[in-house]
C-alpha cells in the first residue's frame, strides 16, 4: 500500500490526483515552482517542495529535482498526471530505478506504443484490425514510396512516428504532392527530434451528416458514402454494440455550446434563454424591473419638488 506520493504536476491535474488520494487516505507532496507556491494544491497537500524557477524545464520537467523531491520527503510513489513527464519512458525509468513506485504504464510499454511505426507493429502482433498504413518507416525511395501510397489508397496522412498533437501531420489527396508531403513532414520531424515518418490512409469523419459542405471539401453526399463504409467496417469487427445509430443518438449539433436557442427560433445567451423558459423568472424578473422603475419616479419627484 502507498502511504506517501509526490505529484508530479500542477493545477486541476494536481487537485484531481490530490483528491484521490485523500479518499485512499494516502499523503501527499505537491512539488511546485516558485511562480507556483499559492495555488491550491499546494495549499492542500501534506508536504510540499519547490523544485525550481517558472520555466517548465527548469520545474516540471526537472527529473532530478522530482525525484529528490521524493528522496526527501520518504515518499513511496511518484504520481506525473497527464502531460509533461507522463509519457517520458526515461523518466519513468529513472524513478524505478530509484527505488520509487511510478504511477503509470511501465517504461517498456511507454517507448512501444510513444512510437506509431512499432505501436503498430505491436498492436497487429496480437491481432488488432488497424487503420491499412506502411506497416513501417517511410524511407527516401521515391518510387517506393509511390507504391506504398497507391497500396494504401489515397488519401493518406503522412505523419511523424512519434510526438502528438496535430503537429508534423499532411493529408495527402493526389499523386502528384504526396513526395513534397514527405519532405517536408520529415524535415519537421527531425526539427522536433523524430528520425522517422510513417503513411497510414486517411479517415476523418464530421459529426455533423447533414447536407452541408464538410471544411474538406467533400460533398455532402462523398463524405456520407465515406462515414457509411467506415460504419461497415466497424460493425463488422464490433458487431451492433461498438456502433449507436444516428436514429438511438441524436445528431451532435455544431452550434457554439456557448449559446442556446429560445422557443422563437433566434439566437440568444444563456441567461436570456434561461429567462425565456421560466414563467416564473419572467414575472419575477418584471416585478423587479417595476420597483426599479418606481424608485426612480420618486427619486425624480423629490429632485423636482425640491428644485
Amino acid at each position: 500500500m502507498i502511504e506517501k506520493l509526490v505529484i508530479a504536476n500542477r493545477g486541476e491535474i494536481a487537485l484531481r490526483i490530490l483528491r484521490a488520494c485523500r479518499e485512499l487516505g494516502i499523503k501527499t507532496v505537491a512539488v511546485h515552482s516558485t511562480a507556483d507556491y499559492s495555488l491550491k494544491h499546494v495549499l492542500l497537500a501534506d508536504e510540499s517542495v519547490c523544485i525550481g524557477p517558472p520555466p517548465s524545464a527548469a520545474s516540471y520537467l526537472n527529473m532530478p529535482a522530482i525525484i529528490s523531491a521524493a528522496e526527501v520527503t520518504d515518499s513511496v510513489a511518484i504520481h506525473p498526471g497527464y502531460g509533461f513527464l507522463s509519457e517520458n519512458a526515461d523518466f519513468a525509468e529513472r524513478v524505478e530505478n530509484s527505488g520509487f513506485v511510478f504511477v503509470g504504464p511501465k517504461a517498456e510499454t511507454i517507448r512501444t506504443m510513444g512510437d506509431k511505426v512499432s505501436a503498430i507493429r505491436f498492436m497487429k502482433s496480437h491481432g488488432v484490425p488497424c487503420v491499412p498504413g506502411s506497416d513501417g518507416p517511410l524511407g527516401e525511395d521515391a518510387d517506393e514510396n509511390l507504391r506504398v501510397a497507391r497500396d494504401i489508397a489515397y488519401p493518406v496522412i503522412i505523419k511523424a512516428s512519434g510526438g502528438g498533437g496535430g503537429r508534423g501531420m499532411r493529408v495527402v489527396h493526389t499523386e502528384a504532392s504526396l513526395l513534397n508531403a514527405i519532405g517536408i513532414t520529415q524535415a519537421e520531424a527531425r526539427a522536433e527530434g523524430v528520425r522517422e515518418v510513417c503513411g497510414r490512409r486517411e479517415a476523418t469523419t464530421r459529426r455533423d451528416l447533414g447536407d452541408r459542405p464538410a471544411q474538406s471539401g467533400l460533398p455532402g453526399r462523398v463524405r456520407q458514402h465515406r462515414v457509411g463504409e467506415l460504419q461497415a467496417a466497424g460493425k463488422d469487427m464490433l458487431g451492433d454494440r461498438g456502433l449507436v445509430g444516428r436514429e438511438n443518438a441524436g445528431q451532435v449539433p455544431l452550434a457554439d455550446p456557448g449559446r442556446r436557442r429560445d422557443p422563437r427560433g433566434s439566437r440568444q445567451g444563456q441567461g436570456r434563454a434561461r429567462y425565456l423558459r421560466a414563467p416564473r423568472c419572467r414575472a419575477a424578473a418584471g416585478a423587479r424591473l417595476a420597483g426599479r422603475n418606481a424608485a426612480q419616479d420618486r427619486r425624480h419627484a423629490r429632485r423636482v419638488g425640491t428644485g
